[in-house]
């Protein structure tokens, strides 16, 4: 199984699910589990929600680089008007 194919199958994951994934595929690094998640959370694929908790943002959705760690996920991009 692949990376992505983890991803699919755990739209939410914490770290050490992520951990027996990768033992179970032959990887026993940490440094490497380390370098994956920070590579996909640097591309956008997914988003740290809070330490060892981990979401996948799915292909096609914008999610903005501020948005990315540990800042409020989403942030209405409407401004508020007095009427």
């Amino acid at each position: 199984m692949k990376v992505q194919d983890f991803f699919n199958e755990n739209p939410v994951f914490r770290h050490e699910a992520f951990v027996v994934f990768l033992e179970s595929t032959g990887s026993h690094r940490t440094k490497t589990r380390e370098a994956l998640l920070a590579y996909h959370v640097k591309e956008g694929h997914l988003l740290r929600l809070r330490r060892g908790l981990y979401a996948v943002v799915p292909r096609g959705l914008y999610v903005p680089l501020v948005t990315r760690g540990y800042l409020p996920l989403f942030r209405s991009r409407t401004k508020i008007t007095s009427s």
